[in-house]
């Protein structure tokens, strides 16, 4: 399925926001794929074109008139490229997999590809060299829902930047990451009756 549009794209389950895509942004034309081979996996794919809000400095020009400060101003461009993996191994359960990325300047032909590996291009392009390269993310998140009755679990962990060897050291780490945790319970003595608890942690 191919869908073309500008709206608010959500994963997650959250009742307060997710903390990979949430409705707390405002919307964006994309483009999206989402490819079913079977009932139980499916790939998805989206491409967005973002507003950065930071002028251009070298693209603004002069109108020749006062009207409006006399001057045009023209923004960065600002992209997003996301791409995931959901499986469902058995009913009411479903795990997913997938990385981001946020870029500027100009489009990017290996993002428009929906199986870039996005992180190692960037990488590879620009040397590893983070003043240079694009801002990429990891996530993944799960969802049990009935395998406890009247139950559903959630939970969702993003991670920005990490930095393994120094995750415990406060003075060293530099650990970008969030997640969500959440439970809901329907049918509490009155039908339909839900009740919900939700932590969501964002670093730093």
């Amino acid at each position: 399925m191919v869908s073309v549009g500008q709206d608010q794209n959500i994963i997650g389950y959250g009742k307060m926001g997710d903390v990979v895509l949430s409705n707390k942004a405002p919307s964006y034309p994309f483009v999206k794929l989402l490819y079913a081979p079977t009932p139980w996996i499916q790939f998805n794919y989206m491409h967005a074109w973002l507003q950065s809000g930071i002028i251009d400095s070298l693209k603004s020009y002069g109108t020749g008139n006062t009207v409006y400060g006399g001057k045009r101003e023209t923004f960065i461009p600002k992209f997003y490229a996301i791409h995931f993996v959901e499986v469902k191994p058995i009913k009411g359960l479903s795990v997913h997999l997938g990385e981001s990325i946020v870029y500027t300047d100009k489009i990017e032909p290996a993002y428009l590809m929906p199986l870039t590996f996005f992180k190692a291009y960037d990488n590879n392009k620009y040397d590893d060299k983070i003043t240079t390269g694009a801002n990429g993310q990891f996530f993944m998140g799960v969802s049990s829902r009935n395998q406890i009755p009247k139950t559903h679990l959630y939970a969702q962990l993003f991670i920005d930047e990490i930095r393994l060897s120094n995750i415990f050291n406060a003075t060293k780490s530099r650990n970008q990451i969030a997640y969500q945790l959440g439970v809901s319970i329907t049918d509490i003595g009155i039908p339909y009756l839900t009740l919900t608890a939700e932590l969501n942690k964002v670093y730093p």
